[in-house]
């Protein structure tokens, strides 16, 4: 069984792979790189459920009674997350927006 200090970084680990795809997803978005864009939200998606797994698997951990001790390194964990899972929404948005965008511009030429 792994420490709390092991899960809390797989959990950092995770959300920020998958923030850093957001992060890119925005970027080729701006380039109108849509396809590339997609698949850097793809791999953000897949992050993201990495990271939401290891929180389950400590949430199970307590629902069956073990002890969970909350540590600071764990509530930064949980920002990382919060965070990733923002980025990943904003940057869904953000790809969309662009697509609108550019379809516009291909509109007026």
């Amino acid at each position: 069984m792994e420490d709390l200090e092991t899960i809390a970084f797989e959990i950092i680990m995770h959300a920020g792979e998958s923030k850093n795809y957001s992060l890119e997803a925005m970027q080729e978005s701006r380039r109108g790189n849509f396809e590339h864009a997609e698949e850097l939200l793809k791999k953000a998606g897949e992050e993201m459920a990495q990271a939401h797994h290891v929180q389950t698997d400590l949430l199970a951990r307590e629902a069956r009674g073990e002890n969970v001790t909350i540590s600071a390194i764990f509530v930064h964990a949980q920002d990382h997350l919060s965070m990733a899972t923002f980025a990943k929404d904003m940057a869904r948005e953000y790809v969309e927006g662009f697509k609108v965008f550019f379809k516009e511009q291909e509109g007026e030429k």
